[in-house]
């Protein structure tokens, strides 16, 4: 009588650890080995399943290659939005233009989005359209850190555009000493300024909106 000595699944996983070369060395029981296909019935040899997770792999990757090249272009489109925009702002010597130049050309480097512009206190000699922010308003923005993006808003703001807008990016602006106002863009797509999104772009746009604006509340 042949005594049968049976192995737990443990021993056989710990085994093959310590004997990385068995399979080298035994290649036929490598190839007869069979498991089942998580993906619909049957079974695989452990070649096969390697092969399946490899293509697997490689498809994710190829995604998020993909996805990248995309967010370069993406970037880069933004970045040459952003230097035409800046090139406008440069070149205007009437400071009491600014702001309306700052809405006009931003929209025309960023087409489909709307853009407003609160300032205070609002000098004499600009538009009234850039007046009329609410203490509320104001409050809310001197309490933000940095550009908000998403669909919560003040609900004032609806009246400052045409349509309401289902998604924001709120700028506050600053002339590095106190700050000046709001910039806001609004868009029709309630995907477009999400929660969470980077902010890098709005950052500079912030920064360089305040700057070239504070020219205009001296």
């Amino acid at each position: 009588m042949t005594d049968k000595t049976a192995f737990t699944a443990q021993e056989v996983a710990d085994f093959l650890q310590q004997n990385p070369s068995f399979f080298k060395d035994h290649a036929d029981v490598f190839l007869s080995m069979t498991i089942e296909d998580e993906t619909g019935g049957g079974t695989l040899s452990l070649a096969q399943r390697q092969l399946a997770d490899l293509r697997s792999k490689l498809k994710k990757q190829d995604f998020h290659l993909k996805e990248l090249s995309l967010y370069a272009m993406e970037n880069q489109d933004i970045s040459q939005s952003l230097l035409q925009w800046c090139v406008y702002m440069l070149a205007e010597n009437d400071a009491a233009y600014l702001p309306q130049l700052c809405i006009d050309s931003l929209e025309h480097c960023f087409p489909g989005l709307k853009v407003a512009i609160k300032l205070w206190p609002c000098p004499e000699q600009i538009q009234s359209q850039f007046d009329g922010a609410s203490q509320e308003l104001i409050a809310y923005v001197q309490q933000m850190e940095q550009p908000y993006c998403g669909r919560s808003y003040p609900e004032e703001m609806n009246a400052w555009f045409e349509r309401t807008p289902a998604s924001v990016a709120i700028l506050p602006l600053d002339d590095e000493r106190s700050d000046i106002g709001v910039l806001v863009f609004a868009s029709d797509d309630p995907e477009h300024f999400q929660e969470g999104m980077g902010i890098s772009f709005l950052l500079i746009i912030s920064a360089l909106a305040g700057s070239a604006l504070s020219r205009t509340m001296r």
